[in-house]
């Protein structure tokens, strides 16, 4: 034979056994072979000799179709090799089990056999194929329904024009109600209520194993999963929906279920991008699996001891109860952020300290109590690496091994971080300011989930850190190359579109305007969005209910106020107008409680100005200056105290000899009401001749109604000539 292919492929043929049929011989010729006119009139000399014989229908064909039906006709000769490799192959396994199943073996077999063999054979491997075909399709589409497929994988990049942006996202985050008893719940149109149990099944293994061990589902076969609250949430959690979550009754519940789709995101995202490490795939888009820069969670808290105890229950998730088996540098992190010791040997000062530490609460004392760590400048990085190349564990005491195939990384550098645990503060003085030359927030740039934890303490810190660090940091194109590979950078993030790929999650104890505002601004997830806030709904269930002054008039006086921005001046000329002349006229034992310290200023400069004599009590306040101030209005030599919300936040003073409370606005912590309330029956004197007043503008409605409860607040909200401006409560 002549040409290369026609040589090797009569060299297969004569070692497989494979003959040609004679009809198609005589097409099969190499891509340079030119046949003269004289083997053209030979071969047509012996296709007139075979006409003579039969019939036969002669093909006239170009060179083209030629070299198509050479390359079917070897094609079809190489796939009928493979089918018979198969064949001998589980033919050979199925005699090495009969030699061993069987002591007598038969040297020769009939050809009939044969047949059988291979039939059957060929029947085995079809269904193989139908069962591997039948897997793969339930693989895949268990991937497309898994969440973070079809939230980082299966999405285009929003339209460029930003009009129509805002049409999709105002489309999307139209909001209705579900109905719910305890709770006020909005969801987005395309969130539904669905099954957790069901999206619960897409988390790693090792945190369903230890999610049930922490939870003690296997000793209590009845309790389930997820708790009720957390049945609720997670859906839409998962779904990577920006989140409003206002609770106070089941915060341990939604840190930890948040914990838990945190580390999954985390966990699933890194395995992703090792699993494709290892593939030489030639689909770029198959391969866009990550950001600019490594870190994806950006978790915002108030102190270093919260952040000590939500990257407790991370940990635990991920290594079990042995959360320091796996964890580098968790000396330094114990020291750095752990309880504090007390250094005091005196057992007297001891137990007067205690009881006054446990007078001031719970709470508190879980934020800033003697053994925990209330710094509020931190930043640390977490990074999670496979066991293989993790570094040398530095707790060589700890016998214990845990199951899981990654281990911990503290204080490791941002850019080969994955999460990063930090407060405003820190972000803000390191990332924001101008004055900074290392003004480097690349890190920032892929963000994918941002929870602030603990939102009303950071409200009580600057709220003007947390909108700057959204505002100026998070998720902004990077100003240096950082070594990414451009090759593998999502789509939506080359397209400047990353927030709203970005699920923000926002904790807090309560609702406050400054919190929803800036929710709404930032909160433009392609998901749309979720707000939960607990219902007051009676009387019983509000701060009044806590105030134990017996025959106490509490009197709540709607100021009028054109517009929200001037309700502070209108505050402050109600109060000159119709209250100063009061105070000028008593002036005795009368204590003015204000929430905010702009507005205590304002207050402050207004009473220097009128040359009253007071003293304040603020956080900004010196020690000493503190004690004297409350030891000169006890003796009454100071007839007038002002008190800042702040103060008594850090602080909890109980002031003693108040007789007269004004309330110059509504704190937005509802148990501040009940707790300065009481302070006027820590006196001597008779009930009857106290007094207690508190201003309110129709602004109020949120902090209103935690006090009041909500029938009563949309009662005292209504405007009109007939409607009342004053309402008494007696407690």
């Amino acid at each position: 034979p002549k040409g290369k292919k026609a040589r090797a492929k009569a060299k297969l043929e004569r070692h497989w056994g494979e003959h040609v049929v004679e009809d198609t011989k005589k097409f099969r010729k190499g891509k340079s072979r030119i046949l003269s006119s004289n083997d053209i009139k030979k071969e047509k000399k012996v296709d007139d000799d075979e006409e003579n014989d039969s019939t036969s229908i002669v093909i006239e064909s170009d060179p083209s179709d030629d070299e198509e039906e050479e390359e079917d006709a070897f094609s079809n000769l190489l796939q009928s090799i493979e089918e018979k490799k198969k064949l001998r192959r589980h033919l050979q396994i199925n005699d090495q089990d009969d030699d061993d199943s069987s002591t007598t073996t038969s040297e020769s077999v009939d050809t009939d056999d044969d047949d059988e063999l291979s039939n059957k054979e060929t029947e085995k491997e079809s269904t193989m194929n139908n069962d591997n075909n039948n897997n793969n399709i339930e693989t895949k589409e268990k991937d497309d329904d898994d969440p973070f497929t079809r939230h980082f994988h299966n999405r285009n990049p929003l339209p460029e024009d930003d009009q129509k942006i805002q049409e999709v996202l105002k489309e999307i985050q139209t909001l209705t109600k579900v109905p719910s008893s305890s709770f006020e719940i909005q969801l987005s149109k395309n969130l539904k209520t669905r099954d957790a149990e069901k999206f619960f099944e897409y988390n790693r293994k090792i945190l369903k194993e230890n999610w049930n061990k922490l939870r003690n589902t296997k000793r209590r076969k009845q309790q389930q999963l997820l708790t009720k609250f957390q049945s609720t949430l997670y859906p839409s959690l998962v779904s990577y929906a920006d989140m409003l979550l206002s609770d106070n009754n089941h915060r341990n519940e939604l840190h930890s279920i948040i914990a838990l789709h945190i580390m999954n995101h985390v966990l699933t995202s890194r395995g992703r991008i090792q699993r494709n490490n290892k593939k030489k795939d030639d689909d770029d888009d198959a391969r866009r699996d990550q950001g600019y820069t490594r870190p994806t969670v950006l978790i915002l808290l108030p102190t270093r001891g919260t952040c000590y105890t939500f990257l407790h229950s991370m940990m635990s998730l991920l290594l079990g109860e042995d959360t320091t088996a796996q964890v580098e540098n968790m000396d330094r992190f114990q020291t750095e952020y752990g309880p504090v010791e007390n250094m005091s040997d005196n057992d007297d000062d001891d137990r007067r300290r205690k009881a006054i530490l446990e007078s001031k609460g719970e709470e508190w004392n879980s934020l800033f109590g003697d053994d925990v760590n209330s710094d509020d400048d931190f930043k640390l990085g977490v990074s999670f690496l496979p066991k293989s190349l993790s570094g040398k564990n530095n707790n060589k005491d700890s016998k214990k091994k845990s199951s899981s195939s990654s281990s911990i990384k503290l204080y490791s550098s941002f850019y080969k971080s994955d999460i990063i645990f930090a407060s405003p503060l820190a972000l803000k003085m390191n990332s924001v300011e101008e004055e900074d030359e290392e003004n480097d927030i690349d890190y920032l740039s892929s963000i994918e989930i941002c929870f602030l934890a603990y939102s009303e303490v950071l409200l009580l810190q600057n709220w003007d850190h947390v909108r700057d660090v959204l505002d100026l940091c998070l998720n902004k194109q990077p100003l240096n190359n950082n070594a990414t590979d451009f090759s593998r950078v999502r789509e939506y993030l080359l397209a400047g579109q990353a927030k709203h790929w970005r699920q923000l999650i926002v904790s807090t104890k309560f609702t406050d305007p400054n919190i929803v505002s800036t929710f709404k601004r930032h909160a433009v997830s392609v998901e749309g969005m979720m707000k939960v806030s607990q219902r007051v709904l009676t009387v019983d269930d509000a701060a009044l209910s806590e105030v134990l002054v017996p025959t106490l008039k509490q009197v709540f006086q709607r100021i009028p106020c054109t517009s929200f921005s001037t309700q502070g001046e209108d505050r402050l000329v109600y109060f000159e107008k119709h209250l100063l002349p009061q105070i000028q006229r008593t002036t005795t034992h009368t204590m003015i409680f204000v929430p905010s310290y702009f507005e205590f200023i304002s207050l402050r400069n207004l009473l220097l100005q009128k040359e009253l004599i007071f003293v304040s009590v603020t956080e900004y306040a010196r020690v000493s200056e503190v004690s004297r101030g409350r030891a000169r209005f006890l003796q009454g030599r100071k007839p007038l105290l002002l008190y800042t919300g702040r103060a008594h936040y850090y602080n909890r003073h109980v002031i003693k000899g108040v007789q007269h409370l004004i309330m110059y606005g509504l704190p937005e912590h509802p148990e501040f009401y009940s707790e300065i309330v009481n302070m006027i029956g820590n006196n001597d004197n008779d009930t009857a001749m106290n007094s207690c007043l508190t201003l309110f503008s129709p602004y109020e409605a949120h902090a209103l109604e935690r006090i009041c409860g909500k029938s009563n607040c949309q009662r005292m909200l209504q405007k009109g000539k007939d409607k009342k401006s004053t309402f008494i409560f007696i407690s």
